[in-house]
């Protein structure tokens, strides 16, 4: 059995725009090197790649000694989704982000290519990424009525994943099995 969810731009927006304002530390060293992303103006998706999301944003970095905001009015960040197996072989969905364009207008270019590549690279720290462990958030067990017999528990739950970009959205698919446990005979009703 397979369940699908398709994730459409507009609900990528309405997504982000509910946790943005948000702020990405940059360095774990100095936790003065910041990334604030304001609420998106828009989002597209590239096929098989990611959301491409266009902001502004500023950034707080030491550039040649003086460290004073810098405003973007414009980046793009591509969110690029993956399917990650954990160290108990369960599936997750990971989110990694990139930082695509920047304007930083004010500075030369080669400054905005120098920040583009050391904020990149803060981003592809694995502590970076979002984690979603969608096998065990979609585990369920529930009980049958007692009057149903034999009694037994049911279990529903998700055994992997699979993942689709394509220019309408994130598909996200998790195949799902049905166990029944039956309880040994003279138990109790819903004792497992």
């Amino acid at each position: 059995m397979w369940l699908q969810a398709v994730l459409t731009a507009d609900d990528l927006l309405h997504a982000l725009h509910e946790l943005t304002p948000t702020r990405i530390q940059l360095d774990d060293d100095d936790p003065a090197r910041v990334l604030h992303l304001e609420p998106p103006a828009e989002v597209r998706f590239r096929d098989g790649e990611g959301a491409l999301i266009s902001t502004s944003a500023t950034l707080q970095w030491d550039v040649v000694g003086i460290k004073v905001p810098v405003v973007l009015r414009s980046v793009e960040v591509l969110l690029i989704p993956s399917i990650e197996v954990d160290a108990n072989g369960a599936d997750l969905l990971a989110l990694q982000a990139r930082v695509e364009r920047l304007d930083l207008s004010a500075l030369p270019g080669f400054m905005e290519d120098k920040l583009r590549v050391r904020i990149n690279q803060a981003l592809e720290s694995p502590s970076a990424f979002v984690r979603w462990g969608f096998t065990r958030t979609l585990d369920f067990h529930f009980h049958l009525p007692a009057k149903v017999q034999p009694v037994r528990d049911l279990r529903l739950s998700a055994r992997w994943g699979a993942l689709r970009v394509s220019e309408q959205g994130f598909a996200m698919a998790a195949s799902f099995g049905f166990l029944a446990d039956v309880e040994p005979p003279g138990a109790p009703a819903g004792s497992a």
